[in-house]
Protein backbone atom coordinates (compact mmCIF):
# COMPACT_ATOMS: atom_id res chain seq x y z
CA UNK A 1 0.00 0.00 0.00
CA UNK A 2 2.84 2.48 0.62
CA UNK A 3 3.79 2.78 -3.48
CA UNK A 4 -0.03 3.45 -3.89
CA UNK A 5 -0.08 6.03 -1.02
CA UNK A 6 2.92 7.81 -2.29
CA UNK A 7 1.53 7.77 -5.91
CA UNK A 8 -1.65 9.30 -4.57
CA UNK A 9 0.05 11.85 -2.29
CA UNK A 10 1.66 12.73 -5.23
CA UNK A 11 -1.52 12.65 -7.42
CA UNK A 12 -2.89 15.34 -4.77
CA UNK A 13 -0.31 17.37 -4.57
CA UNK A 14 0.47 17.93 -8.15
CA UNK A 15 -3.41 18.36 -9.08
CA UNK A 16 -3.61 21.37 -6.26
CA UNK A 17 -0.45 22.79 -7.34
CA UNK A 18 -1.22 22.07 -11.07
CA UNK A 19 1.92 20.61 -12.47
CA UNK A 20 2.69 17.56 -13.96
CA UNK A 21 3.01 14.59 -11.46
CA UNK A 22 6.53 13.53 -12.89
CA UNK A 23 7.48 17.18 -11.46
CA UNK A 24 7.40 15.51 -7.69
CA UNK A 25 9.06 12.83 -6.43
CA UNK A 26 9.13 11.35 -2.33
CA UNK A 27 11.49 14.34 -1.60
CA UNK A 28 9.54 16.89 -2.89
CA UNK A 29 8.81 19.49 -0.19
CA UNK A 30 7.00 22.90 0.21
CA UNK A 31 10.08 24.96 -0.49
CA UNK A 32 10.73 23.65 -4.04
CA UNK A 33 7.77 24.92 -5.24
CA UNK A 34 6.41 28.97 -5.22
CA UNK A 35 3.17 28.34 -5.71
CA UNK A 36 3.25 25.88 -2.45
CA UNK A 37 2.58 28.54 0.08
CA UNK A 38 0.65 28.33 3.68
CA UNK A 39 -3.03 28.35 1.60
CA UNK A 40 -2.26 25.90 -1.06
CA UNK A 41 -0.64 23.85 1.64
CA UNK A 42 -4.67 23.44 3.73
CA UNK A 43 -5.95 22.72 -0.02
CA UNK A 44 -4.02 19.64 -0.19
CA UNK A 45 -3.83 18.80 3.44
CA UNK A 46 -7.81 19.19 3.09
CA UNK A 47 -7.83 16.93 -0.30
CA UNK A 48 -5.24 14.49 1.96
CA UNK A 49 -7.76 14.25 4.89
CA UNK A 50 -10.61 13.81 2.30
CA UNK A 51 -8.83 11.35 0.44
CA UNK A 52 -7.94 8.89 3.27
CA UNK A 53 -11.06 9.78 5.59
CA UNK A 54 -9.31 11.55 8.60
CA UNK A 55 -8.79 14.39 10.29
CA UNK A 56 -5.69 15.80 10.68
CA UNK A 57 -4.73 18.31 14.03
CA UNK A 58 -4.05 21.10 13.34
CA UNK A 59 -1.08 21.49 15.13
CA UNK A 60 0.29 18.56 12.41
CA UNK A 61 -0.48 20.42 9.77
CA UNK A 62 2.54 22.84 9.45
CA UNK A 63 4.59 20.41 9.68
CA UNK A 64 3.37 18.06 6.92
CA UNK A 65 5.18 20.19 4.24
CA UNK A 66 6.72 17.43 2.06
CA UNK A 67 5.72 14.66 -0.25
CA UNK A 68 8.00 12.15 2.51
CA UNK A 69 5.77 13.89 5.62
CA UNK A 70 2.60 13.50 4.44
CA UNK A 71 3.50 9.73 3.31
CA UNK A 72 5.26 9.07 6.75
CA UNK A 73 2.14 10.75 8.70
CA UNK A 74 -0.72 8.61 6.70
CA UNK A 75 2.02 5.53 7.61
CA UNK A 76 1.44 6.11 10.89
CA UNK A 77 -2.37 7.07 11.15
CA UNK A 78 -4.37 6.36 8.32
CA UNK A 79 -6.68 3.01 9.68
CA UNK A 80 -7.45 2.10 6.29
CA UNK A 81 -4.22 0.67 4.77
CA UNK A 82 -2.57 -2.52 5.46
CA UNK A 83 1.11 -2.87 5.51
Amino acid sequence: MSKMMITKIIEIVSTVLKINPCELSIESQQTDFEQWDSLTQLIIINKIEDEFNLRIDDLIIKKLNSIKAIHNYLKDNYMGHTT
